[in-house]
């Protein structure tokens, strides 16, 4: 299977803090025009989203949380194996979430199994309402490992103030508000680009199991699974007067085939480019590509590498997104290991470049830490597109406008 890889590796320990924010003056834009986003919701194609972080908790009702929904589309690879041990452990666990008779949750997992194949072999629509009941899991009670899906989407919409006055009784309650001081006074209050929005959580990457050797860089999976994901979001949008999912960041970078398909004419790019047409909002990072440190010499500027932009950024309709400082971008200009372009076929890429170096955000089990990568910068573009939508109503589901909008400014 070809592999896709997070297009932000770099874990630095030491806090920073949230000039990136004011770097692409989400700060002023809220204030001026008071940019409201909660009625918007924003999918995450990552590693997943640790939703009992604090930094997600919803800012009206303290024990709710804004990650409204988790998909684990990597449970869709152990179904299509139609290995019968792989069938049977997944049956009991949709038995277990649902309380049903296990012999019923086979029933339900071997109709799955085969509509899946129906798909892969024959090209049929995937029933996704059947398949959504089968791979919805609860975000807070099973949290991601990898830290880089919760990262990027604190970046889109983290928001960690001051403790909020009691709205509540209950342990529940208190237990939250404990959780807020206690975040508060380690990391200091954060503000992501869109401290309001609601997120769609959707996992294509597998976290390791138990006993499994975890991978150098852990973010990886296979292509069929990404398409799985936008196939889910173009139905979710089936009505593109009433879209459930505004906008989807997808911060990865996916390996092709280069003497198969034309650049930016992938599967995933396609995909990609339907959604945009059908009026979603469509972020993608650039990739870390930018720079060869086997190939570096010191002085003479070599390293740095001509076409180094990464699928699903080679889409033509997508935002291809590269890095820049955090605070200093007119000094430090493209980060050194950004993707740059052209594309393979000689388009202008990256469209935009935002702060992905030094980034600080969120990561599992309550904790913030600094990440560097164009998966970090692609979400500050994720919620600038949010808030022109917020700000103007007019222009939900018209992508192609908020892109021309974003770079002719």
């Amino acid at each position: 299977d070809e592999t896709v890889e997070g297009a932000g590796t770099t874990a630095k320990a030491g806090r920073s803090d949230t000039s990136s924010i004011v770097t692409v003056k989400a700060d002023a834009a809220r204030r001026l025009f008071n940019v409201k986003t909660s009625h918007l919701c924003w999918a995450v194609i990552d590693t997943g989203i640790d939703g009992r972080h604090p930094v997600f908790r919803d800012p009206s009702d303290n024990s709710k949380s804004r990650v409204v929904a988790s998909l684990d589309f990597t449970l869709l690879q152990d179904i299509l194996s139609g290995r019968d041990e792989a069938l049977k452990t997944f049956a009991m666990r949709y038995a277990e979430m649902h309380n049903i008779k296990e012999v019923d949750a086979r029933r339900k997992v071997n109709e799955l199994s085969d509509n899946l194949h129906d798909f892969t072999r024959k090209g049929y629509q995937i029933d996704w309402g059947l398949v959504e009941q089968l791979i919805r899991i609860d975000p807070e009670k099973v949290p991601p490992t990898d830290p880089h899906g919760t990262h990027v989407a604190g970046i889109i919409a983290g928001y960690l103030p001051e403790p909020p006055q009691d709205t509540g009784n209950g342990d529940d309650h208190n237990a939250r508000k404990s959780e807020y001081r206690e975040a508060v006074d380690k990391f200091g209050p954060f503000t992501g680009v869109c401290p309001d929005i609601r997120l769609y959580d959707l996992r294509v990457i597998k976290d390791p199991g138990p006993g499994e050797k975890k991978d150098a860089n852990p973010v990886r999976g296979d292509e069929f699974v990404i398409l799985a994901a936008l196939d889910y979001i173009a139905w979710k949008n089936g009505d593109p007067m009433r879209p459930v999912i505004h906008g989807v960041n997808i911060s990865l970078a996916i390996p092709y085939a280069v003497g198969a398909h034309a650049c930016g004419h992938t599967p995933v790019c396609d995909a990609c480019d339907r959604l945009v047409w059908n009026g979603t909002v469509v972020v993608a990072a650039a990739g870390n590509s930018g720079f060869d440190e086997n190939n570096f010499q010191s002085g003479l500027g070599i390293g740095y590498r001509d076409i180094s932009i990464t699928d699903p950024g080679n889409a033509s309709e997508v935002i291809t997104v590269g890095s820049t400082h955090y605070c200093e971008p007119h000094t430090y200009g493209v980060s050194y290991f950004s993707g740059r372009g052209p594309t393979g076929d000689g388009r202008m890429k990256p469209d935009l470049v935002a702060p992905g170096h030094k980034i600080w955000s969120s990561v599992p089990s309550g904790e913030m830490v600094v990440l560097d990568g164009t998966s970090m910068a692609a979400p500050h573009v994720s919620g600038i597109c949010a808030l022109i939508m917020g700000r103007h109503q007019e222009l939900t589901g018209e992508p192609e406008r908020i892109k021309k909008i974003l770079m002719e400014t």
